[in-house]
């Protein structure tokens, strides 16, 4: 369960290295969304972050800021505990 968390957090922080500044993904179509819509972004929840799909929530999160990325984590950490 720990291998499964960790891995994700692995590859989440690793697919959030910024080349320059307004870089989010390697997908124009995903990074120019993310840009767009930043006043958007920074008013999702953990939950509707969980309603876009895989590549689009890796470039949502990196715009995030720190608190927000906080709460994601919290919000998946809890939702694993509650499988257990």
């Amino acid at each position: 369960m720990f291998v499964l968390i960790f891995s994700s957090l692995f590859i989440t922080i690793s697919s959030c290295t910024k080349n320059s500044e307004n870089y989010y993904s390697c997908d124009p179509t995903i990074n120019e969304w993310v840009i767009n819509n930043s006043e958007r972004i920074q008013k999702l929840t953990p939950s509707e972050l969980m309603e876009y799909n895989l590549e689009s929530q890796k470039a949502i999160f990196c715009s995030m800021t720190p608190q927000q990325r906080f709460e994601v984590w919290r919000y998946k950490f809890d939702s694993v505990l509650t499988l257990t």
